[in-house]
């Protein structure tokens, strides 16, 4: 090992071209995301679970209201459905108006619901492992996590829990399409953000698990520690660190090759419009770092180190510094 780390390790011959790799995974992720989905069947699966959607919001008012329309319009039994607002201690004078606009809407459609609003502001992390154990509390078979950016396509809880129940799942991911707000204030289609699922070597370098969008069953995911809390909760990266832990648990993650929502990107006060220095990506690279050498000899946690903040996208240096 020393001489390893002295002397480097010297890199073996592939015996297919890494541009021929590229090329056709880059086709293959092509075809998927060109297919024509809008004709997909959604019929009611024979035996149904009762899902919890647990929708993250801070903020941003008018688009949480947004977002729970797009709940109310699903396809999915009603009576299955039950709706968990968490609102972060929003300072945003309108949000208490919309909460009750948002209660009448739900009253008015029969789907039942909560609405959290804690005493002090806790960052997303904290915010979706409340989520997971009030879930819990109301006897949850899935929690689907949304944030107040994202449109659900109105067949997207149908569509989930039938590639649940079919397949034994304890996490179902998707695609999503991604969306611009132009300096006008309009929305602009950018692209269909792809990806290749549960594939560890490929996501300890480059997240593509799946979506920040999931279903998971709310008891495995709080046995495996749920998101990660503590310090360096309020750090990026929490839907790729927490699908890192489920994957280094041998959770059971499927990958619905379908757009089953809308987001908009940048989108003003969400992670990625503040929480984007290289301490917030080096502390975001750290937490699932950390999870990674339980399951690896200390010998070779230099190495992992080095390979994640020197390899990994977006790099960082290791030290946090630019």
């Amino acid at each position: 090992m020393t001489v390893a780390m002295q002397e480097g390790i010297f890199n073996m011959e592939s015996a297919v071209s890494f541009a021929l790799v590229q090329e056709q995974h880059l086709d293959l992720l092509s075809t998927i995301a060109h297919k024509n989905i809008g004709a997909f069947p959604t019929p009611a699966p024979a035996a149904q679970e009762k899902v919890a959607i647990g929708i993250t919001s801070y903020n941003r008012p008018e688009l949480l209201l947004k977002t729970v329309h797009t709940i109310i319009k699903q396809t999915y039994p009603r009576e299955l459905m039950h709706l968990i607002v968490a609102d972060d201690a929003s300072t945003n004078p309108l949000m208490n108006s919309t909460l009750a606009e948002i209660r009448q809407l739900l009253d008015d459609s029969g789907i039942s619901y909560d609405i959290q609003v804690p005493p002090a502001h806790t960052y997303v992390a904290a915010t979706r492992n409340r989520i997971l154990n009030l879930a819990q509390q109301r006897n949850a078979d899935f929690v689907c996590f949304m944030d107040d950016d994202d449109l659900a396509e109105e067949f997207m809880v149908s569509v989930y829990m039938r590639v649940a129940m079919a397949t034994g799942a304890d996490i179902v991911t998707d695609f999503s399409d991604n969306y611009d707000v132009t300096d006008d204030g309009r929305v602009r289609f950018s692209h269909r953000s792809v990806a290749v699922g549960n594939a560890f070597a490929h996501n300890f370098f480059l997240n593509n698990y799946g979506k920040a969008n999931f279903c998971v069953r709310p008891g495995k995911a709080l046995a495996i520690g749920g998101h990660h809390s503590g310090a360096q909760s309020n750090s990026p990266y929490v839907d790729w660190g927490f699908l890192t832990r489920a994957s280094l648990h041998n959770l059971k993650i499927e990958l619905v090759p379908m757009a089953l929502y809308k987001y908009t990107k940048n989108s003003q006060g969400s992670i990625w419009s503040g929480r984007t220095s290289p301490r917030d990506r080096y502390d975001g690279h750290g937490k699932m770092l950390r999870d990674m050498e339980k399951f690896v000899p200390y010998k070779f946690w230099d190495v992992l180190r080095y390979c994640r903040y020197q390899l990994a996208m977006p790099k960082v240096a290791g030290d946090g510094l630019v």
